[in-house]
């Protein structure tokens, strides 16, 4: 995504993935048409097309300016005084995110473009977990793989936490994976 983009081009931007995030509420991913997207946002479709080859392409770009803001509000994730205190911080800042955005997340899930969001999520999340790793020095293992390990876990307990969270709370999830973290031999 291009840092300096015109502020026309920003606006659509915006107001077409508000109107995304807003149509997800209410419905899975396969039945929004790029017509009910563009009219929801209030721009014409010559326009999304401008921008974005189709829907699969616009929902790229939707999870990877989420993920930007993300980063941006969890810079203090990153200056963690320990690779503990990091997964756990970055594991309690998944479930607020995914408590906060609870029908768009489930919207998701219940579509087939859970796998592709998954897999842009893990490739960027495993590259800060790898530079964790590398600032930490474990260096036991090939850090590449076991970044792959780990955010893959995370996303996976996440997704498994969101769908089943009437039986197991919040609260009780994150002090497993306190422990968890805590003992694992991998990050020491």
């Amino acid at each position: 995504m291009k840092e300096n983009i015109d502020i026309r081009v920003q606006k659509t931007y915006n107001m077409l993935v508000t109107a995304f995030l807003k149509m997800l509420e209410e419905k899975k991913y396969e039945e929004i048409t790029i017509n009910d997207l563009c009219k929801e946002a209030g721009i014409r479709r010559a326009t999304f097309y401008q921008h974005f080859n189709d829907k699969f392409d616009f929902f790229v770009f939707t999870v990877k300016t989420i993920q930007k803001k993300v980063k941006e509000n969890t810079k203090e994730l990153y200056k963690s005084d320990s690779t503990e205190t990091f997964y756990i911080n970055l594991c309690k800042y998944a479930i607020q995110l995914l408590e906060q955005n609870e029908q768009i997340v489930y919207s998701i899930f219940q579509s087939n473009m859970f796998s592709l969001m998954a897999d842009i999520l893990v490739d960027e999340i495993a590259k800060d977990v790898e530079m964790q790793l590398k600032e930490d020095n474990i260096d036991k293992y090939n850090q590449t793989m076991l970044a792959q390990i780990i955010t893959g876990g995370f996303l996976q307990l996440a997704k498994w936490w969101f769908l089943n969270k009437t039986t197991v709370n919040k609260e009780e999830m994150l002090k497993e994976v306190e422990t968890l973290i805590k003992n694992n031999q991998f990050l020491k």
